[in-house]
C-alpha cells in the first residue's frame, strides 16, 4: 500500500458548534491528497444535522450520534470506532 494514498478516515468531534463543524468538514474535503477520505463527524449529545457539501467521487460524509454528552475523549473514540480505514486523523 503506497502511504501517500491510503485511504483516510476524519474525525470532527462537535457540540453545538455547527458553523465550526461546518467550516472543519469543508477545509477536509478540499484538501489536495491522493487517496480516498472519510470524515465521520460526531455529535456529542447536540441536533445533528450534517452540511450540504459537494463530494468528490472519493470523499465520504457520515454522522455518529451520541446520545448522551460523553466530551470531547468520547466523542473522538466514537468516531474512531465508527471509522472505516486504517489511518485516523
Amino acid at each position: 500500500m503506497d502511504v501517500a494514498s491510503a485511504p483516510v478516515t476524519a474525525v470532527v468531534p462537535t457540540h453545538r458548534r455547527p458553523e465550526l463543524m461546518r467550516a472543519a468538514v469543508q477545509s477536509i474535503l478540499s484538501q489536495d491528497y491522493a487517496g480516498p477520505i472519510e470524515v465521520v463527524v460526531v455529535f456529542d449529545a447536540c441536533e445533528a444535522e450534517l452540511p450540504d457539501v459537494e463530494l468528490a467521487a472519493d470523499r465520504t460524509l457520515r454522522a455518529v450520534v451520541n446520545e448522551r454528552t460523553r466530551g470531547l475523549a468520547g466523542a473522538r473514540n466514537a468516531g474512531i470506532l465508527a471509522a472505516s480505514h486504517d489511518f485516523v486523523a
